[in-house]
C-alpha cells in the first residue's frame, strides 16, 4: 500500500522540508492524502486511508531523501515522514557517473508481457 514518485528539489537532507523544482497539481495532492486541516501545524503522523504516497527526492548535488510530503497550494508544505538516503559526506564510489562513455558487458534485460 506504498507509491513512491521522483521529484528534483532544491535542497534535500535540509532542516526544512524540500521545495519542488516545479509545481504540483491537483492529482499529487489528492493523492498524498487527505488533509482535513491544511493550516493547522501538525506534530504528529496523520492517518490516511488507502496508499501511502512518498517521494524518491534528489536535489542539484546529488543529496537524496525519500519523503512523505504533504502537498497543498501547488508545493510540499510539510513532511510526514522523511528518510535521508544520500546526506553530504557520504561515500559516493560506488555511484557511477551518467556521462561514463563505458559499454555495459554481460547484461541481458529481462523482457516481460504484462
Amino acid at each position: 500500500m506504498i507509491k513512491v514518485s521522483f521529484c528534483n528539489v532544491d535542497q534535500a537532507c535540509g532542516r526544512e522540508h524540500p521545495k519542488p523544482r516545479s509545481d504540483k497539481g491537483a492529482g499529487a495532492e489528492r493523492a498524498s492524502g487527505p488533509m482535513l486541516f491544511d493550516d493547522l501545524k501538525s506534530f504528529a503522523p496523520r492517518a490516511v486511508s488507502g496508499y501511502a504516497l512518498y517521494y524518491l527526492m534528489i536535489d542539484q548535488i546529488g543529496r537524496a531523501e525519500l519523503t512523505r510530503p504533504v502537498i497543498a497550494k501547488r508545493t510540499f508544505t510539510s513532511a510526514i515522514e522523511r528518510i535521508f538516503l544520500l546526506q553530504d559526506g557520504d561515500d559516493v564510489t560506488t555511484i557511477l557517473p551518467l556521462d561514463a562513455d563505458d559499454a555495459v558487458e554481460d547484461f541481458e534485460p529481462q523482457i516481460v508481457r504484462k
